[in-house]
């Protein structure tokens, strides 16, 4: 009995680690899969491994992850910012679930701003239009949690929290893009083109 008992623990726990870490499982199983598949197109070429890190697939698999890490960044600054301010604030508190579903919300609100605002366009775009569509979709967002925040804590709450969260990610956003940047154009460097 205790055998079994033990068992069915040990799988239930693989269960919920598996339900907790699945976005992130994801997000590393697109990128085993994209540069399996340039391994593999380099391989069937005949070329080494040397020139498989070279490839532009590879390149832009890691730009894909790289344009995304600000959504991780300002992601994680509201996740402190709600555990440590509101979440005991409102009046029914959540459990663990429904503080994570809260910041996967903010997460894809300003996934979508960022893309629908051009946030993401690391290299095509002056590094100026890519901070200034980023601080547009950081105020947006922001606005739109503190409503959601106070309808969920049934009244208006203290401001200044997420004012002040507000004043973080707009320092954070800058930084981000010089960065990224720098990294774009030593991944990719500029080729010597003739115009006729």
């Amino acid at each position: 009995m205790y055998i079994l008992c033990y068992n069915i623990n040990i799988i239930y726990l693989r269960i919920k680690m598996f339900v907790y870490f699945c976005p992130g499982f994801f997000m590393l199983w697109i990128l085993k899969r994209k540069l399996w598949i340039t391994y593999r197109m380099t391989h069937r070429n005949g070329e080494n491994m040397n020139n498989f890190y070279r490839t532009d697939e590879f390149k832009k698999s890691i730009m894909f992850f790289i344009r995304r890490s600000i959504t991780l960044i300002v992601s994680c600054c509201f996740a402190f910012v709600w555990t440590e301010y509101y979440s005991s604030v409102i009046t029914n508190p959540f459990f663990r679930k429904g503080n994570w579903a809260l910041v996967f919300l903010y997460m894809i609100l300003y996934h979508l701003f960022t893309n629908l605002y051009g946030g993401y366009r690391i290299g095509t775009e002056r590094i100026t239009d890519i901070v200034y569509s980023n601080w547009l979709t950081i105020v947006i967002v922001n606005a739109l949690t503190y409503l959601q925040i106070s309808l969920i804590g049934r009244w208006f709450q203290h401001p200044l929290p997420i004012l002040s969260l507000l004043c973080v990610q707009l320092l954070i956003v800058p930084i981000w893009a010089l960065s990224v940047n720098r990294i774009y154009f030593r991944m990719f460097r500029p080729k010597q083109l003739v115009c006729l």
